[in-house]
């Protein structure tokens, strides 16, 4: 988890960026937890890109230990959408 967080704060403004999780899409079991998101987000960089971003992410955990083991993010729009609607500041 460090790595990943650590990788978000280098890629990302956090001052400027925001995530929501959906709490009544919310779904937890022994395998599973999902639940649907929405992010407006600003790159670090010049021109500080801004891309807004919806869809649903399922986390698998292994059943013996707990722990995750899979992430899978599902955007509601294509890449190339998004990255069309991508906003650039000054």
């Amino acid at each position: 988890m460090k790595p990943w967080i650590l990788g978000c704060r280098m890629l990302f403004r956090g001052d400027r960026s925001q995530a929501m999780i959906l709490e009544e899409s919310l779904s937890i079991s022994s395998r599973q937890l999902s639940f649907r998101f929405k992010s407006d987000l600003e790159f670090r960089g010049p021109f500080r890109p801004q891309v807004s971003l919806a869809g649903r992410i399922v986390m698998t955990r292994n059943p013996h230990t707990g722990l995750i083991d899979s992430y899978q993010e599902h955007w509601d729009e294509k890449v190339w959408d998004v990255v069309k609607g991508t906003k650039f500041q000054l």
